[in-house]
């Protein structure tokens, strides 16, 4: 076997190089809780991993994991990383920007999420079905995908300090009342959100 990063292994997988597809395994480790994979020489992924389904403490991801004396720079969680785990909290760090696909889908036992300032994506899915999660300070987020927080049923309140209207799909809150859902963000936003088709409902 050939332990290689993400980036590398996709060149070893396909077209001329196709018959390195066998012989190809991307390098992973494990720091503390959490396994990882590298993305390239210089960054790593949180990866998913079966035993976060019983990891019930509170999570915070690093904005660097070392390994074997390299360091790497955590600028992203895989795709439905967490699916299912069973943790309460999570923090993400500044060098994380975009909350991927699915990443925490299922988490019905989530209550607490922290956002860097430099969070500024929520991606499709990326909450769905976290049924404990009732308050949320988004900070700075600026976009939520499709379907985002679609099943999160008990979300009751939420926290915007992004200056200007965050860009919400029409499906972001898929399935909730959201006049029961209050949105705080800056006296001076208020009008503006009233305005929008998506958040005119909100409290």
């Amino acid at each position: 076997k050939m332990y290689v990063t993400r980036d590398v292994a996709r060149y070893h997988t396909t077209g001329r190089n196709v018959q390195w597809k066998d012989k190809v395994e991307l390098f992973r480790f494990k720091v503390g809780d959490l396994y990882y994979e590298l993305l390239n020489k210089d960054e790593a992924v949180v990866a998913y991993d079966a035993s976060y389904a019983s990891l019930s403490k509170e999570i915070v991801i690093p904005d660097k994991v070392t390994d074997n004396g390299h360091t790497f720079t955590v600028t992203k969680i895989d795709n439905e990383a967490f699916k299912g785990a069973a943790f309460t909290k999570v923090t993400l760090p500044s060098t994380i920007t975009t909350v991927s696909e699915g990443a925490f889908s299922g988490c019905t036992k989530l209550t607490d999420v922290t956002f860097a300032d430099e969070v500024t994506t929520i991606g499709k899915q990326a909450f769905v079905g976290c049924t404990a999660l009732r308050e949320l300070d988004l900070n700075k987020v600026a976009n939520i995908a499709a379907e985002a927080f679609k099943g999160c049923t008990t979300l009751a309140t939420m926290f915007s300090s992004y200056k200007g209207v965050i860009n919400a799909h029409g499906m972001a809150f898929d399935g909730l009342n959201k006049g029961n859902i209050t949105l705080q963000v800056a006296s001076d936003m208020v009008s503006r959100y009233k305005a929008d088709a998506v958040w005119k409902d909100f409290n």
